[in-house]
């Protein structure tokens, strides 16, 4: 084992309407191994087995922009809770006081200062955005935004999806086992029928 890794996860692709396991694939224990794993089991059944699931219903920490984007992409219904961490702020302004220019790729302050962008971590499409410590440092609402030199955002590769689907409220899965089972890492697909 990996002297970094302090444990494993197996993460099961389940057919759900057959009862049968599809794949099976062991990640270190992160959220992001877990995401990666999912979509190459998805990849793989479809390319060995000829599996074309129409939906997959999977617990709230697939929930995220660039699975749900990911899914839609591949017409797959997601049966997935939205994980919606606008509310995470450290009592300090959220993202929502900001504005979001698409046009220039920034955001916008309250104060009309711009973050911009300022990179993009290729395997998870985070995009990262930062304001001058100019326009924040003499900023009167600065005490409210930050506690460092300047604020930062992030926006996520297919976020307007997650919005789209908050707006939509919960999708749940229409089979969700026996009551009280919970599987962190288990993928319930259907092939519709």
């Amino acid at each position: 084992m990996d002297p970094g890794v302090s444990s494993l996860e197996t993460n099961y692709l389940v057919d759900d309407r057959h009862a049968i396991i599809v794949d099976v694939e062991a990640t270190p224990a992160r959220l992001s191994q877990e995401i990666v794993a999912a979509k190459a089991m998805l990849e793989r059944s479809r390319g060995a087995l000829g599996f074309a699931p129409q939906s997959l219903a999977a617990d709230k920490s697939y929930g995220t922009a660039p699975v749900l984007s990911w899914l839609t992409d591949r017409q797959l219904t997601p049966y997935i809770p939205v994980l919606d961490r606008t509310a995470q702020t450290d009592g300090k302004l959220g993202r929502e006081a900001f504005a979001y220019d698409a046009e220039r790729d920034s955001f916008i302050c309250a104060q009309g200062h711009e973050l911009t962008f300022r990179s993009v971590t290729k395997d998870t499409g985070v995009r990262r955005y930062k304001a001058a410590a100019s326009a924040c440092g003499s900023c009167p609402k600065k005490p409210l935004c930050t506690d460092a030199p300047f604020r930062t955002l992030v926006r996520l590769e297919g976020e307007e999806v997650r919005d789209g689907a908050l707006l939509q409220g919960p999708r749940l899965s229409r089979s969700r086992g026996p009551a009280g089972a919970r599987s962190r890492c288990c993928l319930r697909i259907s092939n519709g029928t």
